[in-house]
């Protein structure tokens, strides 16, 4: 794959794409791109599986990255909210909580009755072996829903295979909500084997597709 950067006028761009430079590139399973979203109030993020979301870019009022455990699972959620929506963009990935990773931050004095017992308690670790054997089972981009336990109202989810593909979507979609600043593939195309970008900087939520391949 050849990557090319150009400078953000029209004029440069276009002699850019005259001009390829051959630069090498290594892409992750993120994709920033701009222009493939003719409406540029609007931004969008395609998952595997054929489901996306598209929102308004101007009604983005929070982005936000947290990591938690709940039951056996730890649990890595980026959540976008949007003003005047009652509900909630959730991006998640899930991957089997270890209960050794507690153990190991205990404090070096404890209670004498809680030294005794050596190891992770059985019942922790069967909670954790379930979550292993629960998450293996799961495709990676099926969000799981217990009803009526959990009707996840209000909620739009999304479910990543990694918890670095959710960390990696929460920083793009954060430099541009910021004006920060994120390279963007403008213009692909295919010679043989090889796979030629070319790459604009952009600043702009609005219009940005990001897409999982």
């Amino acid at each position: 794959m050849t990557r090319t950067a150009v400078p953000f006028s029209r004029a440069w761009l276009f002699a850019s794409l005259m001009l390829l430079s051959s630069l090498s590139h290594t892409q992750a399973g993120l994709v920033i791109s701009t222009g493939s979203i003719n409406n540029r109030q609007l931004f969008g993020v395609t998952f595997p599986g054929g489901v996306s979301f598209y929102g308004r870019a101007e009604m983005v009022y929070a982005i936000s990255l947290q990591r938690y455990q709940t039951g056996p699972y730890l649990v890595t959620e980026m959540v976008v909210d949007m003003a005047g929506v009652t509900s909630q963009f959730r991006v998640y990935a899930t991957e089997p909580f270890d209960p050794n990773s507690l153990q190991q931050k205990l404090p070096d004095e404890v209670p004498s009755g809680f030294a005794q017992n050596k190891g992770v308690p059985s019942g922790v670790q069967k909670l954790a072996d379930r979550g292993t054997e629960a998450a293996s089972k799961t495709e990676s981009g099926l969000v799981v829903k217990d009803y009526p336990l959990s009707t996840h109202a209000k909620t739009i989810e999304f479910r990543l295979g990694k918890a670095e593909d959710v960390r990696e979507l929460y920083e793009a979609m954060l430099d541009l909500y910021t004006r920060r600043g994120r390279d963007a593939v403008v213009s692909r195309s295919e010679t043989g084997s090889q796979t030629n970008e070319v790459f604009q900087e952009i600043n702009r939520l609005g219009g940005t597709l990001f897409s999982f391949d």
